[in-house]
């Protein structure tokens, strides 16, 4: 379930002429992690990526750039993937881009 703070944070979120309102409507349905919330999204062009709350990310959309974290041989992403991230390292905010993420 997705609090009012997320949705107003959601509808007024936009790039690319895409809002990440439409692309998580878009996106198929997928259980989220167990006991985890999502702390921040960002949507890209065609690709939103999730921050979860224990410093996760979380991508799902078109991957054809690598910007959802699984490499080029993956060109979209229909449920949401654990981005890889260093060992031991935890994200503070994540950033999508027209074709890319931070």
């Amino acid at each position: 379930m997705i609090s009012t703070a997320i949705r107003d944070r959601i509808a007024a979120e936009q790039n690319g002429g895409r809002s990440l309102l439409h692309a998580m409507l878009l996106a198929p349905a997928a259980p989220a992690p167990a006991g985890k919330r999502v702390a921040f999204a960002a949507a890209g062009r065609e690709h939103t990526l999730f921050l979860l709350e224990d410093g996760s990310v979380w991508a799902v959309g078109t991957d054809s750039y690598g910007q959802c974290g699984q490499g080029l041989a993956t060109p979209y992403v229909k449920a949401p993937q654990r981005v890889p991230l260093p060992a031991g390292k935890k994200a503070v905010m994540v950033y999508a881009g027209e074709c890319g993420g931070v």
